[in-house]
C-alpha cells in the first residue's frame, strides 16, 4: 500500500500528459475541492492509461464544465476538435468530450435508492458520502488536484489493499440489489483488470443473480452495460466473464457465449466490419435453437439496441449455423474462403 501512496504523488504528472489534463489542472489549481476519482485514479495508480478523466467538485458541475470547455478552446496550439459539453441536471453531472478525449465532471453527492433497481435519488453530499456511493472499493479512491492537498489520497475502507491485491469488493451488502447493473460491471472489470471478486462480493453477486435482481432494472440500463462489454478492448474476455458469472443466463431470454465460435468468427471479420455486432450475433446464436425470432427481436428491443444494429445482428445469427458448418468442415484456406463466400 505504501507503494500505491507513493505512486499517488506522480498522478498529477500523469494527468498533465493526458488529453485535457493540463486544462483540468489549471482550473483546479486555485481550488481545494477538485478531485480525480473513480476509474481514472484507479488506472493511473496501476500505471494504466485511463479512458477518460473523472472529476468531482463541490457545487455546480455544469459551471466547472463550462469553464473547462472555455480553457480547452483557448489552449495553446490547436483547440480540440468536436468539443461538446453535455449537462445532466438530474444527477448533477456534465461531460466535456472532444476528439481524442472526454472528461466527466460530477457534483459531490450522496445517493439513495427508492426501490431495488431504480435510478438513485441524489442530493448534495459530503466527501465521505461521495466515496461511499461508488460501485467497488478500487473505484473509491480520490486524488486532490489543487489547493494545499494537491496529490493527496482519500479512500474508502479497504480500497488501497484491494487495489494492491487485485480484488473487487462492493462497499455495502445491498450494492447489487440497489443497482443490479453493477453485476455486469463486476464482470467487465474482472476481465479488463484481471481482478477477482473477494469472497463476500462473489457471494452477494451469486445471490443477486439467483434472485430477481436483473429483472428489477430497466432493459435500457442492462443494454447499455452489455454494449460496453461488446466494445471492451478484449470483448471476448468480457463476454466470457458475463457467461461464467451467470449474468447472460439471467437475462429475460437466456443467452450463452461460446468463446471458440466467437474467436473463429472474429478472425473472418472484414477490416471494416463491426466486431460488436458480430459478437452480439454469437450471443443470439446460443438462443436460436430454443426460442423463435420474435422473442429474440423482443429481447433486443427491450435492451434498446438501435433498429439497424438489431436487424444486422439477427440477420447474422440467422445465417451463422450453416456458415459455421461450412467453416468447421473446411480443410484448406481456399475451402475456408469458399465457405465464407457463400454466407
Amino acid at each position: 500500500m505504501e507503494d500505491l501512496r507513493a505512486s499517488a504523488r506522480t498522478v498529477l504528472d500523469r494527468v498533465q500528459g493526458l488529453p485535457g489534463g493540463p486544462s483540468v489542472l489549471e482550473l483546479a489549481a486555485g481550488r481545494d475541492d477538485v478531485e480525480l476519482i473513480g476509474g481514472a485514479t484507479r488506472d493511473l495508480l496501476l500505471g494504466l492509461r485511463p479512458r477518460e478523466l473523472d472529476v468531482v467538485v463541490d457545487g455546480d458541475a455544469a459551471s466547472f464544465a463550462a469553464e473547462l470547455a472555455t480553457r480547452l478552446r483557448a489552449s495553446a496550439g490547436a483547440p480540440p476538435d468536436r468539443l461538446e459539453t453535455t449537462v445532466h441536471e438530474r444527477f448533477g453531472t456534465a461531460l466535456v468530450s472532444f476528439q481524442g478525449g472526454r472528461i466527466d465532471i460530477a457534483s459531490r453527492r450522496g445517493e439513495s435508492y427508492p426501490a431495488p433497481g431504480a435510478l438513485p435519488a441524489v442530493h448534495a453530499g459530503t466527501r465521505e458520502e461521495d466515496l461511499a456511493r461508488r460501485d467497488f472499493t478500487v473505484n473509491a479512491i480520490a486524488v486532490a488536484l489543487g489547493g494545499p492537498r494537491a496529490g493527496e489520497l482519500r479512500t474508502a475502507p479497504h480500497a488501497l489493499e484491494d487495489l494492491a491485491g487485485a480484488r473487487l469488493r462492493v462497499l455495502h451488502e445491498r450494492s447489487f440489489i440497489d443497482d443490479p447493473t453493477r453485476l455486469l460491471r463486476l464482470a467487465r472489470y474482472r476481465a479488463r483488470l484481471g481482478f477477482e471478486p473477494e469472497q463476500r462480493t462473489a457471494q452477494l453477486a451469486a445471490e443477486a443473480l439467483a434472485g430477481p435482481a436483473l429483472a428489477s432494472v430497466s432493459g435500457a440500463r442492462v443494454g447499455s452495460e452489455l454494449r460496453l462489454a461488446l466494445n471492451e478492448r478484449d470483448p471476448l474476455a468480457a463476454l466470457a466473464a458475463l457467461a461464467d458469472m451467470g449474468v447472460l443466463r439471467a437475462l429475460p431470454t437466456e443467452l450463452d457465449f461460446d468463446r471458440g465460435v466467437a474467436r473463429t468468427a472474429l478472425a473472418m471479420l472484414p477490416g471494416d466490419g463491426r466486431a460488436d455486432l458480430l459478437l452480439l450475433a454469437c450471443l443470439l446464436l446460443s438462443a436460436s435453437g430454443r426460442v423463435g425470432p420474435e422473442q429474440i427481436l423482443a429481447l433486443l428491443d427491450e435492451l434498446e439496441f438501435g433498429a439497424a444494429d438489431r436487424d444486422r445482428a439477427i440477420s447474422t445469427a440467422t445465417v451463422a449455423p450453416s456458415l459455421l458448418e461450412r467453416l468447421q468442415s473446411a480443410q484448406t484456406p481456399s475451402e475456408l474462403r469458399e465457405g465464407l463466400g457463400h454466407a
